[in-house]
């Protein structure tokens, strides 16, 4: 008896576990649990009554609490459509929401793409133009130091190939030739019309010495 039992459990014939208990014929609640066993038909397809009554706490609470009409299957059916028919229509409402929502964010993104891009346009014009004034300000104070001698023609060269930053800062540390600078007021006529004579001699001194310099260059 044994070996028939395991053998129809293993060919799937009893494969319901079926239990004695006690329930309420009004509510369908279960009082008491009595047993349970293994059978090829459970026990509670022979009780419709509690089988509508189960069936009908789901309906209600998919009814807002009101109770169906549970007269027939028709009207089971018809509470079920109505339900999947709501879900249905959220998830669509959801879906046009999410639709919207990448739309906007595919224009906003669109909108930081040209932003960055005038950004940066504005920065490479800013970049292009610094070496230009930069060279202009180099050039300025190359000519002053010349000028004023802070600088000998042999350097100018080299004092090209140097940063402005590192170049005013050199400089500040020179001090002009004091025979190329107006004499004070004291020292009479004589002596400020030397000082333009010594600037003159200066001066070109320091251009012959920058055209030997270009023809040594060539």
């Amino acid at each position: 008896m044994g070996g028939d039992a395991a053998d129809l459990i293993a060919s799937g014939q009893y494969r319901y576990s079926s239990a004695v208990f006690q329930y309420e014929e009004d509510s369908g609640v279960v009082l008491a649990i009595h047993s349970a066993a293994l059978t090829n038909n459970p026990a509670l397809d022979e009780l419709d009554s509690l089988s509508d009554l189960s069936r009908g706490d789901v309906l209600t609470l998919l009814n807002g609490g009101e109770e169906p009409d549970m007269s027939d299957d028709k009207s089971a059916v018809a509470v079920l459509q109505a339900e999947t028919g709501r879900l249905t229509d959220q998830v669509a409402a959801l879906t046009k929401a999410g639709e919207k929502m990448k739309g906007e964010l595919s224009a906003l993104a669109a909108d930081r793409d040209a932003w960055k891009k005038k950004y940066a346009d504005l920065e490479g014009a800013r970049c292009a133009r610094r070496p230009r004034r930069v060279r202009r300000e180099k050039d300025a104070l190359l000519e002053t130091a010349l000028s004023d001698e802070r600088m000998m023609p042999a350097e100018q060269e080299w004092a090209q190939k140097q940063s402005l930053e590192s170049l005013t800062e050199l400089l500040a540390t020179r001090e002009k030739n004091p025979l190329l600078t107006d004499a004070p007021g004291w020292w009479g006529e004589g002596a400020r019309n030397g000082g333009a004579e010594r600037r003159a001699e200066g001066n070109l001194a320091r251009r012959a010495a920058s055209i030997l310099t270009n023809i040594s260059r060539c």
